[in-house]
């Protein structure tokens, strides 16, 4: 069985060029064939941290996004937080370092991160906005950004309930396996916002 996978591989592996981010991806074109007609990709890494995964995956989405015209980037990341992220991708709203330490990871905060976010903005600045590579959270933890949308909103529409939206506040912090609300008063409470009119 090694002498097979050994000999699969001989055959079938292509070497990368290089690393580097905006580096001519002659490289990656094996990638077109085998992903023609495909809709939904997953990049991950086997450890966290690692910049050399980063940067990979920096480039294949450089790629992806330039020959294979995909549009919409998912991170393993707070959905609320995402959208700010998303606002400076697209409109150049914002500070990107910034928005990424909201992302809820330590995972998402070094410099190949904040390389693809700002190479994502080089890309859009020109685009139509249905042309443009948008990112989305698909987490639903870290609701910080969320809560304080929630909060914005029904200060303006009911202002009398404000105070009330102050009590979902700790699942703002709640993280994985958390138990914020052992007694579901959180989930009352917001069920009761929901209807008020």
């Amino acid at each position: 069985m090694p002498d097979d996978i050994a000999r699969w591989l001989t055959e079938h592996a292509r070497p990368l060029g290089t690393l580097t981010p905006g580096a001519p991806h002659d490289d990656l074109e094996p990638l077109g064939d085998t992903l023609r007609d495909v809709r939904i990709i997953g990049l991950g890494e086997s450890t966290h941290g690692t910049r050399e995964f980063f940067q990979l995956k920096h480039r294949i989405t450089e790629f992806l996004v330039r020959e294979a015209g995909f549009t919409t980037l998912a991170l393993e990341a707070s959905a609320s937080a995402t959208r700010a992220l998303d606002a400076y991708v697209r409109h150049g709203t914002g500070d990107p370092a910034r928005l990424i330490t909201r992302l809820g990871f330590w995972t998402w905060r070094t410099e190949e991160m904040l390389g693809l976010v700002q190479w994502l903005r080089t890309h859009n600045r020109d685009l139509p906005e249905d042309r443009q590579v948008r990112l989305i959270g698909m987490d639903p933890q870290r609701c910080t950004d969320s809560l304080e949308a929630l909060a914005a909103f029904v200060h303006q529409v009911a202002p009398a309930q404000a105070e009330n939206v102050r009590e979902l506040e700790p699942l703002a912090q709640a993280h994985p396996a958390a138990h914020p609300d052992p007694q579901q008063a959180l989930r009352h409470r917001a069920e009761a916002l929901r209807a008020v009119p």
